[in-house]
């Protein structure tokens, strides 16, 4: 389960951080989108972008050995963990884009496609200081392409690998 927003107008920048509230938001399971079968969460057909954010909990970092985030979206995304940007593609510039940006390039979905969604692997030098023990959240906003789009997603997850054989 995932706390979004369809922002109409700018949202607080501390949205990616760990120390905001998100009382007023909404809760969806993941896979975001307009509806087209591959969707848990529907969003509004006007939706030019989602908010997307997950708290986590860490015990012990140093058990973290790597970490992939993966990205299946329509059209463009920008992703982050705990405040610091981690991934981006489709989507011009630095820093959060304003709500309403446009992407820059027409990607499609590909799970739906049977293909694999791409991918950010992290090891444990790449890791440190990205994450903490205790909460940590992982943050994707999605844009579209077009105002008229017929089709948007947001399907994202985080998959680490833990050196310790009684932890699955």
């Amino acid at each position: 389960t995932w706390y979004y927003q369809v922002p109409t107008s700018a949202s607080s920048p501390e949205w990616i951080t760990p120390s905001f509230t998100v009382n007023s938001w909404l809760q969806g399971n993941g896979g975001f989108g307009y509806g087209d079968g591959d969707d848990n969460t529907i969003l509004p057909s006007t939706a030019v972008s989602v908010y997307t954010r997950v708290e986590f909990n860490i015990a012990n970092i140093n058990q973290i050995v790597a970490m992939a985030l993966h990205f299946d979206y329509d059209d463009g995304f920008v992703a982050y963990l705990n405040g610091v940007e981690v991934a981006r593609n489709g989507l011009s510039g630095t820093g959060q884009p304003a709500f309403n940006q446009l992407a820059s390039i027409s990607h499609e979905a590909k799970l739906y496609q049977n293909q694999l969604p791409d991918q950010v692997v992290f090891n444990q030098n790449q890791l440190a200081g990205l994450l903490t023990n205790g909460t940590n959240v992982f943050c994707v906003e999605v844009h579209n392409q077009l105002t008229n789009s017929t089709d948007f997603t947001c399907r994202n997850f985080l998959s680490v690998g833990v050196n310790n054989p009684s932890i699955t």
